[in-house]
């Protein structure tokens, strides 16, 4: 599920930067392709965090996932290596993702529920026990 766009990008950054990361041929051109993959492969990062913590996929996407999207899409779409304020706020993005992970954070958006979490406990629901030391007490000496 993608949680940002191109045209998230370019209101975050400009077309100018986007044209800078991704025009290898001088073609004039934002490739399209490159911002594609770049937004995929953090949408993959993000939901990695989401899958022990919510129902995927979700039902809308908060504005917290579309800025983290455009960050971790920015940052990888330096082919060179990011500047130091890019990857700075790429290793936010991630603390972020790590938190929400956690349940440090929590998302807080209509139709959207932390998924059920495991609390390893076993609750039974049965009738109550007919036999136990005091009702066996008499036949427990005789063999």
């Amino acid at each position: 599920m993608p949680y940002a766009t191109q045209q998230d990008l370019v209101d975050r950054y400009g077309e100018r930067e986007l044209l800078e990361l991704t025009d290898k041929g001088n073609l004039g051109t934002v490739d399209d392709t490159a911002v594609t993959r770049a937004l995929d492969d953090a949408a993959d990062l993000i939901e990695a965090a989401l899958a022990g913590r919510y129902v995927l996929p979700l039902n809308s996407v908060p504005r917290l996932l579309t800025s983290l999207a455009c960050t971790i899409a920015r940052h990888n779409l330096f082919a060179e290596g990011p500047p130091e304020h890019v990857r700075k706020a790429f290793e936010d993005a991630r603390k972020t993702l790590a938190d929400i992970a956690a349940g440090r954070a929590v998302l807080q958006v209509e139709g959207i529920a932390p998924a059920a979490a495991g609390g390893g406990a076993v609750l039974v629901d049965a009738p109550e026990r007919r036999f136990s030391d005091d009702t066996l007490g008499d036949y427990m000496g005789q063999h």
